[in-house]
């Protein structure tokens, strides 16, 4: 496990930067908020549309070249940046990097958790949670200091990607074989699936707002570009903290107790943010 957190916070830290490089570039070419938030949205987009391929292509692909081949698509979208600084032309390149690594982590999230005993599956889950987050916060407040010009942050984000994919690279073995479901197990466990798999799409609607929006509205609110990019890499700084207690916390209390207190104290901490 690991290696598999090291090569998840490298990959995190390209991703991170991407966040606070592309909307404060978007800014920069003055897209309005609504067609960054359309931008923002392309990495979702194509994890929407991927993930339902993997469990096909992890029966027919081996897991190791499948991860690799996406972190290859990612690294060349990423370099493609600068050579189109066009809107529309970046919608497509962050679907393509974006959806690229998303898949990535969905796949790493498959492995530990299908490599995990029960009794510690959450903690593992916090741990590279942590890894993860950490990762994104060192990348976008990174950014600052290479500058949004150019070529420098578009190698930097390259050479994260690629960094991540060496570590990837280097694990022996691989996650449990994927199987088929039957279509007995299918109708079984649909009804049961259905609270969580809302509470993630309720949880997905605001998700990624803090870093991905947040950056433009410190600019319009005044702050320079290094406030604006702190301020995203600030907001996934509380998963850096709290990822792996709340795993162990999960772990012995139940993980469905533990997830209903998370959301009563985000409701409770959004109130106060109105109030």
């Amino acid at each position: 496990m690991p290696h598999l957190s090291v090569a998840s916070a490298l990959l995190a830290a390209g991703v991170g930067a991407s966040y606070a490089y592309v909307d404060l570039s978007l800014n920069r070419m003055g897209a309005s908020a609504t067609a960054i938030g359309i931008n923002a949205s392309m990495p979702a987009l194509g994890w929407l549309l991927g993930t339902p391929l993997m469990p096909w292509a992890l029966r027919h692909f081996n897991f190791k070249r499948l991860l690799l081949g996406l972190l290859a698509v990612a690294v060349l979208a990423i370099c493609a940046f600068p050579l189109f600084p066009e809107q529309k032309a970046w919608m497509v390149l962050r679907f393509l990097f974006g959806g690229g690594c998303g898949l990535v982590f969905r796949l790493v999230e498959y492995w530990i958790n299908a490599a995990s005993p029960e009794n510690h599956r959450a903690r593992n889950v916090g741990i590279y949670a942590t890894a993860f987050a950490a990762g994104a916060m060192t990348g976008a407040a990174i950014i600052p200091m290479v500058g949004l010009r150019d070529w420098p942050p578009v190698l930097m984000m390259a050479a994260l990607v690629l960094a991540a994919g060496a570590v990837f690279a280097t694990i022996r073995g691989g996650p449990p074989q994927i199987k088929t479901p039957t279509s007995r197990n299918w109708l079984l466990h649909r009804g049961s699936a259905f609270l969580p798999l809302f509470g993630v799409l309720i949880f997905g609607l605001f998700e990624s707002v803090p870093y991905t929006l947040m950056p433009v509205y410190s600019i319009r609110s005044g702050l320079a570009d290094q406030w604006a990019a702190w301020c995203a890499a600030a907001a996934v700084g509380g998963q850096v903290i709290m990822a792996a207690p709340v795993g162990i916390l999960a772990d012995r209390f139940g993980k469905a107790r533990i997830m209903v207190w998370c959301a009563v104290i985000a409701l409770g901490c959004s109130d106060i943010l109105v109030i």
